[in-house]
């Protein structure tokens, strides 16, 4: 819920697209072009699937006159969406994962929300409206926002430095070898830490563990590459 987590995040992108020796033309280029592939993406795939969920079990509507056109259309529009040759190699993010979204209906703060539904339903529609907005519970289109951009900015980081490196004029990479790089250039959130470690990050004693230990390796691996670069990008 902390825009001050998302900003970060993304300044952390950046910083590492930019030591990557990305221009800042072709990071907003890249960018743009991957959220727009993301939302269409999501968009096609939930239709496809709602369709083909149909056509299963017989129940096509009235208004759709050809269920299979209208599948291989949305198949093909799947197939040709940028993203998916990087959603295929498995680098959508999971960044979201680490942090518990998940509603505990056995938890302190699930009960005390059972214990004040009734007052705040009595409370009029703007003042109750205006509370969500306050704390930006999981149904504002604010905490959605901040949620998927969240979600997808490692992703779409990660689609940046693949485009680049496939369209380098000089030594462009292979596909392959762009994909293990947009792979090892940022911070993998699926891998489980340590049990103690894990508990400190729980608690909130050490937040965000993942990150503070994995940029490490990130960090020295562009310090390898370009040590004058990354130094002056420290200090400044």
């Amino acid at each position: 819920k902390s825009i001050a987590v998302m900003l970060g995040n993304i300044k952390s992108n950046f910083s590492i697209l930019a030591l990557n020796g990305i221009p800042l033309l072709n990071i907003v280029k890249y960018h743009n072009e991957a959220f727009q592939g993301v939302m269409q993406y999501r968009t096609d795939s939930i239709e496809l699937d709602q369709l083909l969920v149909m056509k299963e079990v017989g129940q096509v509507p009235s208004h759709i006159k050809d269920i299979d056109s209208e599948i291989a259309l949305l198949q093909d529009a799947v197939n040709r969406n940028p993203i998916k040759k990087l959603i295929d190699a498995g680098l959508n993010p999971a960044i979201v994962e680490d942090i518990d979204t998940k509603k505990d209906p056995y938890s302190y703060k699930s009960l005390l929300q059972r214990k004040t539904e009734d007052k705040v339903s009595k409370l009029p529609k703007v003042v109750a409206n205006a509370a969500k907005m306050v704390y930006m519970t999981h149904d504002t289109k604010l905490y959605k926002a901040l949620s998927e951009i969240n979600r997808w900015s490692d992703f779409v980081a990660r689609y940046t430095v693949y485009q680049h490196s496939v369209s380098k004029t000089k030594n462009p990479l292979t596909h392959e070898q762009a994909i293990m790089k947009a792979n090892d250039m940022f911070v993998s959130y699926d891998a489980a830490l340590p049990k103690k470690i894990q508990y400190l990050d729980d608690m909130g004693i050490m937040p965000f563990t993942k990150y503070a230990l994995r940029i490490q390796k990130v960090i020295g691996r562009l310090f390898a590459d370009n040590p004058a670069k990354v130094l002056l990008a420290a200090g400044a």
